[in-house]
């Protein structure tokens, strides 16, 4: 049996955070998104994570500005824009493969299948799974993440 904890831990997330973003949407024709740390394509660094405010209409992205917090809030906004600051939260780009396991990165080195006997799946996977806490599998999960920025 999979052990319901990570993907119930993720999802919750996941979900309360998209709901925090999107409550009251559809009274506002434009929500701008700021954050300290926004990952961007750069062309010496490969990816710039730096201060910038991406603003969307409906859910779409129609803006990304590299923006200090000081310029961020000297911008005037019109009424029917929703300002959400993130303070220091990673904003990175959409993950493609939506079924990554990313917790389960940090057990990728463990060995290989083939070294094991039996179901490497039920026997080893699920096993230390089981023994996963919350904060170890939101670290993990955002370990997968950062690693798969590069």
């Amino acid at each position: 049996m999979f052990p319901a904890s990570i993907h119930h831990v993720t999802r919750r997330i996941i979900v309360s955070e998209l709901q925090r973003l999107t409550s009251e949407s559809n009274l506002v024709s434009e929500q701008v998104l700021y954050s300290t740390r926004v990952a961007l394509p750069d062309a010496n660094a490969g990816i710039f994570v730096g201060p910038a405010a991406i603003v969307l209409r409906g859910n779409e992205i129609v803006d990304v500005r590299r923006l200090s917090r000081e310029q961020f809030l000297a911008v005037e906004y019109g009424a029917n824009v929703r300002l959400i600051d993130v303070g220091d939260r990673l904003i990175t780009p959409a993950f493609i493969n939506a079924h990554t396991h990313l917790p389960m990165m940090a057990f990728r080195s463990i060995g290989q299948a083939s070294d094991f006997q039996g179901n490497v799946v039920e026997d080893l996977f699920f096993r230390l799974e089981s023994n996963l806490t919350g904060a170890d599998i939101r670290a993990f999960a955002r370990m997968g993440a950062f690693e798969s920025l590069l």
